[in-house]
This record gives structure tokens, sequence and C-alpha cells, in this order.
């Protein structure tokens, strides 16, 4: 029989063992329910189908935006191209960020109040169904353009990392300015402004 102290030591061992086991697995989950609500993606950006994101054509002011075609929930089909001559605000959301509950309707209201400028918003959903969107909207009350990105291939073109995301682009379809996160309403006025003033 070992004796007493060999006995305790490796006891000891496997309870250290143990309890750090433990506190990585719960530091992990912790750090999941605190990041994966907040981001679409995090960390070095990986695209859905793990294409790193810096072999993509990823969007940057002052370069032309990348064009796209997608169809909303209305079963309507949206092209970039075809809103050439009118300013546009690309929007990446989805129904899981609070934020986005927050911003969409201050966008509906921006895309009314500026509409004799020829504003357009363009919802673009992350990777969720027609069915959960649609009902979304219903709920909430929500007439913008909506769009769906099935498989995150525009997220990818535009290296969406986070909801919501804020891509403006003027009238010549160049990117101009890139805002992330629950924008305040009169920053993003400001902003829009600021890009409007620039064409006159």
């Amino acid at each position: 029989m070992p004796p007493v102290s060999f006995v305790a030591v490796r006891l000891s061992k496997r309870f250290l063992l143990a309890a750090l086991l433990a506190l990585a697995l719960g530091g992990a989950a912790l750090l999941a329910r605190v990041l994966v609500p907040a981001l679409t993606w995090h960390g070095p950006a990986v695209g859905v189908r793990g294409q790193p994101a810096a072999v993509l054509a990823a969007a940057r002011p002052g370069e032309p935006a990348p064009q796209f075609t997608l169809v909303g929930p209305d079963g309507k089909t949206v092209s970039l191209a075809a809103l050439r001559g009118r300013p546009v605000i690309l929007y990446f959301w989805a129904t899981w960020c609070r934020y986005c509950q927050e911003t969409l309707p201050e966008l509906q209201a921006l895309r009314h109040a500026r509409s004799h400028a020829g504003l357009e918003v363009l919802a673009v959903n992350i990777l969720e169904s027609s069915a959960k969107v649609r009902a979304y909207l219903r709920q909430h009350g929500i007439s913008l353009p909506v769009l769906l990105d099935h498989d995150g291939r525009v997220s990818q073109l535009y290296a969406v990392r986070a909801t919501p995301s804020y891509y403006l682009i003027d009238p010549e379809g160049v990117l101009r300015d890139v805002l992330i996160g629950a924008v305040p309403p009169e920053e993003l006025a400001a902003r829009l402004e600021s890009l409007l003033s620039s064409e006159d």
C-alpha cells in the first residue's frame, strides 16, 4: 500500500487538474455568452464557409462599393447598381441584435425625412430565414427595404464583423463612411448631411 503522503499528493493533483478544467470551461462559456449576442463575427474575420476575410474584396472608404443583388423576404430582387445616382445607407442587421431593434425604426424615420434627397436605405439581414425576418418586420412595424443575405456572401464582401453596421454610399457608388455599432440618430444624420453636402 503506498504511503499516505503519496496518496494525498496524487489526489491533490487530480483535484487541481479538475478545478483548472472547470475554470477553463466556465470562462469559455461566460465569454461566449458575452460576445455572441453582440457580434456577428469576432476575432480574425472568418466567412461563413471558413474563408478568411483577408482574401475577400473588403469594402474601404473612398473605393467603389462592392456590387451585389439580393432578394427580399417579399420576393423582390434589388441590385445596388440600380440605385446609382442616389445616396444609399447599407445597414447590416439580425433579428437577435437588440441594438438593431432600436436603430431600425430610427433608420426608417431618417429615410422618410430625407426622401426628397433621394436617400435609400437597404437593411441587409445576415443568415436568417425569410419566415423569421417577415415575422420580425410585422411585429416591429418595419417597412424599410429588407434584403436577405442567406449565405453571408454580401456580408463577407463588406467585411461585416458586428451588428448593426452602417455603410454610407454616395450617388456615384463610392463608399464614403463606415459606422459600427448602435449609432445615435443625430450622429448618423450628421454623417449623412456631410455625405450629401459633398455632392453639392
